[in-house]
């Protein structure tokens, strides 16, 4: 049975060095971005793809 985890990913370099030591740990690592109505998902996206984790994207700035 696997841990499973979702973990902040913004596409710099902590978020994704976190990601790829949790997945060496054995866990199955799920990105998300938080879009507050700035900025670009994509670098975190990108990330996502090269680290092999799932992603999403999820609207905050739409949640009150």
């Amino acid at each position: 049975m696997s841990r499973k985890l979702v973990l902040g990913l913004s596409g710099g370099v902590d978020s994704a060095a976190a990601a790829l030591r949790l997945k060496a740990e054995g866990w199955d690592v799920t990105g998300v971005w938080l879009d507050l109505g700035f900025g670009d998902p994509e670098p975190a996206r990108e990330a996502a793809k090269q680290l092999g984790v799932a992603f999403s994207v999820f609207d905050a700035a739409e949640a009150h």
